[in-house]
């Protein structure tokens, strides 16, 4: 059912793939942190988190990735508004779909990113400094 509702969105859409679009309205759309008193510092608040996750030496043992995975997790749901993010993704869109239509899109989206992005932050970080 739910790649059948992907892919007639897809269709209605033309083909344009809604995770570029994704991507573009992320990267433009960083002020969108919940409860951002000031924003600046809260960013900066959360990546220090997620480096000292990243870098923490509990997390080198073999299996514990997912631990890892599920802090990094935890962050972001806790930092980022899923919601808003979708329904700027979706734009005029959004109001064609219905309440549960749009809770199952939030919830693709997010499941999405996180085990795209979070992987490869895990997979590729090597004690950068941002």
């Amino acid at each position: 059912m739910m790649m059948r509702l992907l892919q007639s969105r897809w269709k209605e859409n033309r083909g344009r793939p809604i995770v570029i679009y994704a991507l573009i309205i992320l990267l433009l759309n960083v002020p969108f942190l919940v409860d951002a008193k000031e924003p600046v510092q809260d960013l900066e608040q959360n990546i220090s988190r997620a480096i000292s996750i990243l870098n923490e030496s509990r997390h080198s043992e073999d299996g514990s990735q997912a631990v890892q995975l599920q802090e990094l997790w935890e962050l972001l749901v806790k930092s980022f508004d899923f919601h808003e993010f979708s329904k700027r993704v979706l734009a005029s869109h959004w109001k064609k779909f219905s309440a549960r239509e749009q809770e199952v899109f939030i919830d693709v989206v997010s499941r999405y990113i996180g085990d795209s992005y979070l992987r490869k932050v895990l997979d590729l970080y090597s004690g950068e400094k941002v």
